[in-house]
């Protein structure tokens, strides 16, 4: 629900910031130059000679479901049952979504919200409910967002986190518990890599792989090994070469290097996963899960996605959250089915969970959403429905990353970009050439490929990029790409 890696493109900002300008790629080198140091904010363009990059903004948000104070973010109040463009938004690079509220952060490292106010949650310097986005105040450099139910937090380039909003079990950090109506900075954190958002705590990853938590602890949350309020960080007990982080609504979330899960906190609804109801106040390994490569929580149920593209549920399931065809609760993982219970959900690059309901986007651009529907449509289909497995969201091509709040949810879209000519008398280089490759396909009438990389999906950040060219006719001819590119057609 409160995963702030989902659509992170932290090294595109990166890119935008020291280059300034396009680049040329002439060959997979150079890609495998910028892949290695998860270049998820480049945008390649296809021709049939030659690839050219060029740095733009992310993407446009877009959000529907309860709307009563504004965190869907089209400017009105209504609630609405099919995604809708946030208002006056663009180059977003990543969203979070909070009980009532959302945030959004930009390629410019700036961050903007909008939805409920009345913990200062906004960072406006206000408690005035706001129906579309306003900028929070003093934040800058910023590469990551999180929400939490009154609270939220921002991950700066130098590593630092801040805070703000409601504070009233130390979530924000400072050593206090006043609520704070503009960004104040977490004490003694450095070095931080992710951060995330419980309803009222709070988890910060740092680059040597150890996991910190502060905020409420009634339940283990933090992972200290207490039930004591924490208003500063404190290290999660005996964890480490962790990768991702999550937290849920009273637990929290964390993959390690090796692809295992971990959890830690409440656990009456079986959200740890570890086969009890018993609440714990250190990690505990979730049971029979590998290949792990993010993790999502909700309020009582978790969400995790495999490299293998599928995703697997645990916890309460009263309105089909799990997304197993079932209403009921699991202390431990189960896979998610597909469309009307039809096998399983497959090619999943990025998964969410609100608060009593899960989301998803597959690789193809479209995203999926299941459990509680009612009264708010949640799930974007145009209906009130619960669904038990999982339904498209409608009319949403392109998606990126999502995120789920109390019963909103918001979804990052590619920006549309114009393709642009290579220079005249450019020659294609091994990102595919027909000659050296061999293997010339041609197609009668017009056809369109796609292409996806492998090498550019970053774990637990949102999906590989793909690619797209359409053609007129068999006159532009395709050949096979190079190592590591799969392609497809249709005519």
């Amino acid at each position: 629900m409160r995963d702030a890696w989902q659509g992170l493109t932290l090294l595109g900002y990166l890119v935008q910031r020291r280059l300034g300008r396009s680049l040329w790629l002439l060959g997979s080198p150079a890609l495998a130059a910028l892949a290695t140091i998860g270049l998820a904010g480049l945008v390649l363009l296809g021709g049939d000679r030659t690839a050219y990059a060029t740095w733009a903004p992310a993407g446009t948000p877009f959000g529907w479901g309860y709307n009563g104070n504004g965190a869907v973010g089209d400017g009105s109040m209504a609630d609405r049952y099919t995604p809708v463009q946030v208002a006056d938004l663009q180059g977003v690079s990543a969203i979070a979504a909070g009980f009532y509220h959302s945030l959004a952060l930009r390629s410019d490292g700036t961050v903007w919200a909008w939805g409920w106010n009345g913990q200062c949650n906004l960072g406006d310097g206000t408690t005035a409910n706001r129906g579309a986005p306003v900028q929070a105040t003093g934040i800058s450099g910023a590469t990551a967002v999180a929400g939490g139910y009154y609270h939220s937090l921002a991950l700066k380039a130098d590593g630092t986190v801040w805070a703000w909003g409601g504070n009233s079990s130390g979530q924000l950090g400072d050593g206090t518990t006043a609520s704070r109506c503009t960004p104040v900075q977490v004490s003694g954190l450095a070095g931080v890599a992710a951060i995330a958002a419980g309803d009222y705590h709070s988890l910060a990853l740092k680059s040597d792989g150890t996991v910190w938590a502060w905020g409420n602890n009634s339940n283990g949350q933090l992972g200290d090994g207490t039930t004591t309020n924490r208003s500063a960080p404190v290290q999660v007990a005996s964890l480490t070469a962790v990768t991702a982080i999550s937290g849920g609504g009273s637990h929290s979330l964390a993959v390690k290097s090796d692809g295992t899960a971990w959890a830690w906190g409440r656990n009456l609804d079986g959200q740890l996963g570890d086969g009890t109801t018993t609440n714990r106040s250190t990690p505990i390994q979730v049971s029979g899960l590998s290949g792990v490569t993010s993790l999502d929580g909700g309020s009582g149920h978790s969400l995790a996605l495999k490299s293998d593209g599928t995703v697997w549920a645990w916890g309460e399931n009263p309105d089909g959250q799990l997304g197993d065809g079932s209403s009921f609760w699991s202390s431990t993982p189960v896979q998610v089915k597909g469309p009307g219970g039809v096998g399983y959900l497959t090619q999943v690059s990025a998964i969410a969970a609100g608060v009593n309901h899960s989301l998803a986007v597959k690789t193809d651009g479209t995203a999926w959403a299941w459990g509680d529907n009612s009264l708010h449509g949640a799930l974007g289909d145009g209906t009130t429905t619960d669904r038990h497995t999982p339904a498209q969201v409608s009319a949403l091509n392109g998606a990126t990353a999502i995120a789920g709040g109390n019963a909103h949810s918001l979804a990052l879209k590619a920006d549309p970009l114009a393709i642009q000519p290579a220079p005249a008398n450019t020659e294609y280089n091994d990102l595919w050439s027909v000659e050296e490759q061999g293997e010339v396909n041609t197609f009668s009438g017009a056809f369109s490929y796609t292409y996806a990389h492998t090498d550019l999906a970053i774990s637990g950040r949102g999906p590989s990029p793909v690619f797209s060219r359409s053609y007129a006719s068999n006159d532009d001819r395709v050949g096979p790409l190079g190592p590591g590119w799969t392609h497809s057609y249709a005519t």
